[in-house]
């Protein structure tokens, strides 16, 4: 299935920690339901505000992608789980996201960082019958030609406590993507859609760009640990392939925690 022009990009869902996405009265495999905490309540609601004011807007049939940690994962001696059965976290994000995916057209699954997901992107691609990578359901890396446009899509960036400094990768991830290309004779991207460090941000010098899309998991007790100044976001980002060949039009919806 060729991709559409419209493409909406999720990242960072972490479904399964308790400070995420997460669905009101989500039942474990146990039977036990899980409810909602104030940040969970407060996610679920931005969560339910983005379908309203974006995907209900958008025509049906819109490229979806997913681009990695849509679970937290057992990891790290966390205690801020709502279950310790990491089959609770992909059954938690396949709810979450069955609403977007249901209107989606093609849907693509990024892999994320191994020690949240330990590979239950996988399992997420599979079950929501996602474009695959040869014999594999899921990338790590994303190569796109989207009307004319190169394009990448990749879960891991560098992250920076600095926000004089949070451009700073951007402009230098998407040069490393272009010349890496062009050392071994591919068509290098245009533009690049990126995550992982939880803090949004959009670069471009007119002739390519690159995005970090915001997260949907409020700041953890490691996140105080490494950025506790951090004022954290939650959203998603729609491109809009809308000129032959030529860079995207970008939306970045995001809200801030109060």
């Amino acid at each position: 299935m060729e991709p559409s022009h419209t493409v909406v990009c999720l990242s960072d869902l972490h479904c399964g920690s308790s400070r995420a996405l997460c669905p009101p009265d989500f039942t474990r495999f146990d039977g036990t339901n899980i409810r909602h905490n104030a940040e969970m309540k407060w996610v679920w609601e931005r969560w339910l505000e983005f379908q309203s004011e974006i995907i209900d807007t958008l025509q049906t049939g819109f490229t979806l992608i997913l681009n990695g940690d849509l679970v937290e994962g057992v990891h790290h001696h966390t205690r801020e789980l709502i279950s310790h059965e990491p089959g609770d976290h992909v059954a938690c994000a396949l709810e979450a996201l069955a609403p977007i995916v249901a209107k989606a057209g093609p849907v693509y699954v990024v892999t994320g960082t191994e020690g949240h997901t330990q590979n239950s992107e996988h399992s997420i691609a599979r079950a929501i019958s996602a474009q695959k990578n040869g014999n594999v359901s899921a990338f790590d890396r994303l190569d796109l030609v989207t009307n004319g446009t190169p394009w990448r899509a990749v879960h891991h960036m560098p992250t920076s406590g600095r926000i004089s400094l949070y451009a700073t990768q951007l402009s230098v991830q998407l040069a490393e993507a272009q010349m890496q290309a062009v050392r071994v004779n591919k068509v290098p991207p245009r533009f690049v859609v990126a995550a992982h460090r939880h803090t949004v941000g959009y670069y471009t010098d007119f002739r390519a760009g690159m995005v970090s899309l915001p997260p949907w998991q409020l700041l953890t007790r490691y996140g105080y640990k490494v950025v506790p100044t951090a004022e954290p976001c939650v959203g998603g980002a729609v491109l809009r392939f809308v000129r032959d060949g030529q860079l995207p039009e970008v939306e970045v919806w995001r809200r801030d925690a109060m």
